[in-house]
């Protein structure tokens, strides 16, 4: 059982989770990356970032780490040529059980930064991808993931331009923190080129036992060696029987419809080096910190761990109410698989209510949070209080 629709539904998919759909879309250029911890949290030096997509992302540019933006070109350096070899064996396909949105956020390489964000106004495609589905413990929900890659262009030699070096070496409070304005945390040093199939397989389940039988069976296909193929004719099978709703997108490689069937994932997985072969695009970026090209000892640049940390608490406290909220919607929207009393649907939608406003005010905090440079209140309110949740039959 499927329904087309369009991208359009993404914004009202957000208030309308237990419609039943299928929609399938392309990457366009979007300015966004996703940003990940800061220097300091697991190496002082270096990040590897995903990216969307590569408009305004350069060689030598600046990086943000809080928002995931571009900044100046602050830097002087040489460019170093990389043709990655794009052959049918490099293609790695996975295919993950998620029931959780921070499983999903993870999964999509979905930042906390981006995540606390992007759920309201404009977002990168992943991350739009992401909130637009609602995942709840009753129904299946798988990520499956092809992709292959290789080493891009680089840099070497790369030193401070003079004025932004001045900047630095004033130690000033106000000069590191317009350097930090203008140039960021670090600059893009080498892009990682190639190209992802990413689809999210929902199965919607009518009982307990049901999702119980079905996660067995597609479980089971998960772990053989045929990967792509296995999975998809097993969901194919399920698809005769249940509703089943695909989500897919894809970076790099032109001019093929992206899949839009649950047989078709295996087609995509199969033909990406074809398609990665002539139209690459970049998938991570690595990012050096402009602690690197200084000899001071003495200049510290502004530290984020504290500020990201919270994000990270701002992360996981919004991804609890988002499960909370799609499992909410899905009782009240499927209120004949539940033993449910009259008095539940009051209580129900009073917390549904709550929930809301909670998500709405972590979202305000994280966006001044990552405004502020860094410079933000840590109070984060406790979730509104569980109701009531009706056994399913």
């Amino acid at each position: 059982m499927y329904k087309i629709t369009t991208i359009s539904e993404i914004c009202r998919l957000f208030h309308c989770s237990h419609m039943s759909l299928l929609w399938s879309f392309v990457i366009f250029p979007v300015l966004a990356a996703v940003p990940s911890n800061s220097f300091g949290a697991d190496d002082l030096y270096f990040r590897t970032v995903p990216v969307e997509d590569s408009a305004g992302f350069e060689l030598g540019r600046g990086f943000d780490l809080l928002t995931g933006n571009p900044r100046q070109d602050c830097v002087d350096r040489t460019v170093v040529d990389s043709h990655a070899d794009f052959g049918p064996d490099a293609v790695t396909f996975s295919s993950t059980e998620v029931t959780r949105n921070d499983d999903l956020d993870r999964s999509l390489n979905v930042s906390a930064s981006a995540s606390v964000q992007g759920g309201f106004g404009s977002a990168s495609a992943s991350t739009s991808f992401a909130r637009a589905l609602h995942l709840e413990a009753y129904s299946l929900s798988y990520v499956v993931r092809a992709s292959l890659s290789g080493k891009g262009k680089g840099l070497r030699d790369v030193v401070l331009k003079p004025n932004y070096l001045k900047l630095l070496q004033s130690k000033d409070q106000e000069a590191l923190q317009r350097f930090r304005l203008l140039c960021g945390d670090g600059y893009i040093g080498e892009f990682i080129e190639g190209g992802e199939f990413n689809a999210v397989v929902q199965i919607h389940t009518t009982s307990q036992s049901q999702r119980e039988s079905l996660s067995a069976a597609v479980s089971a296909t998960i772990s053989m060696a045929s990967g792509s193929a296995s999975f998809a004719s097993t969901v194919a099978s399920i698809a005769k029987t249940n509703d089943v709703k695909v989500w897919t997108f894809r970076r790099g490689g032109s001019g093929t419809p992206i899949a839009i069937t649950p047989e078709s994932i295996a087609t995509q997985a199969s033909s990406l080096p074809a398609l990665v072969q002539s139209s690459p695009a970049p998938l991570r970026m690595a990012v050096f910190s402009y602690v690197t090209l200084l000899d001071d000892p003495d200049i510290r640049l502004l530290d984020l761990n504290a500020t990201e940390a919270f994000i990270q608490k701002l992360r996981v406290e919004l991804n609890d109410a988002r499960d909370r909220e799609a499992e909410i919607r899905y009782i009240l929207s499927h209120a004949g698989e539940f033993y449910a009393n009259d008095s539940d649907l009051p209580k129900l939608l009073a917390e549904l209510g709550e929930l809301v406003k909670f998500e709405a005010y972590v979202h305000d905090n994280a966006i001044e949070c990552i405004g502020a440079s860094g410079s933000c209140s840590e109070t984060i309110p406790a979730l509104p209080a569980v109701t009531v949740r009706p056994g399913r039959r």
